[in-house]
């Protein structure tokens, strides 16, 4: 660490928490969640009918952030390459075309959400990113959408994908860290899926956090978080309230480091995928795909 990121270390009123050793990723079982999950009719975003091979999947996320963005299209990206493998290896050999859909669209939770159910509300509540990213492409599609092209890309896709995260920092944990939500609702019609095959939740845990920070941004309530009180108390050190991992945080590391390593540990269920087999094929599939569609 640099000499600046020392200075805090040495101060009474925090002490630096190192994340090296919680790099962890752990999923969350979606019935855990159902209370405060969000759920759609299965025929409010039907699928094209023709099937020819290439499957058109909207990934509509919520977030305008450039990182973001950047790091959720790779994961996608890599998600579905994997499940394209796995497929072949059923015989099937599906091709995939995704379009991202960003959204800005709020998280459902306050300022200085923390510990478990806050961080899985505002990364898949109905009121967090994935149910208003919902909202967003519902009301596109019956005419009320102020998001060009939202509507469009609604109807010609086979396979809908709404993804939200959250960052959630864990005051009660007794080594605290902050765990980076993830969450992803598969909302194309299909009968043969059941709720809790509709969701994939995931945590991991984020950057090191000063644990006084977080609690006196709590103290303080409205829009104070543990990044603007590490600002208020290191001026000199943390310029920005936003991004001050890299600062005080372990080496060669960022906002972003955790959530990277986290998003691509958490696979797609081969499940959303199977309206796309062959009938006659299906029944043996399934069986291996249940397996690995389950968060338990």
């Amino acid at each position: 660490m640099d000499f600046q990121a020392s200075r805090i270390t040495q101060t009474p009123k925090c002490e630096l928490h190192r994340m090296e050793e919680h790099g962890e990723f752990q999923l969350i079982n979606s019935r855990d969640v159902s209370n405060w999950a969000i759920r759609l009719c299965y025929d409010q975003l039907p699928p094209r009918r023709e099937r020819q091979g290439v499957v058109n999947v909207l990934y509509v996320i919520g977030t305008l952030s450039r990182v973001k963005i950047s790091t959720m299209r790779k994961d996608m990206d890599a998600k579905l390459s994997k499940a394209r493998e796995q497929l072949l290896s059923f015989g099937c050999d599906l091709r995939f075309n995704l379009t991202i859909f960003p959204l800005d669209v709020p998280s459902g939770v306050k300022s200085q959400p923390t510990g478990d159910t806050d961080g899985v509300y505002g990364a898949a509540g109905e009121r967090g990113r994935i149910g208003n990213c919902v909202k967003a492409a519902l009301k596109s599609m019956h005419g009320s959408s102020t998001t060009p092209g939202l509507s469009e890309a609604a109807l010609e896709a086979d396979m809908h994908i709404f993804g939200g995260n959250e960052a959630s920092p864990d005051t009660m944990s007794p080594v605290p860290y902050e765990p980076n939500y993830l969450a992803y609702y598969y909302a194309t019609e299909d009968g043969m899926l059941a709720n809790d095959h509709r969701y994939v939740i995931g945590k991991t845990t984020g950057l090191g956090i000063f644990l006084p920070a977080v609690a006196e941004a709590l103290a303080r309530g409205g829009d104070w978080t543990g990044g603007k009180v590490l600002q208020e108390w290191f001026p000199d050190v943390v310029k920005d309230h936003a991004d001050w991992h890299a600062v005080v945080g372990p080496e060669a590391t960022s906002r972003s480091t955790w959530m990277e390593k986290g998003y691509s540990e958490m696979p797609l269920p081969l499940i959303w995928f199977s309206r796309f087999l062959p009938w006659h094929e299906l029944h043996d599939i399934q069986t291996n795909m249940c397996g690995a569609s389950r968060l338990d």
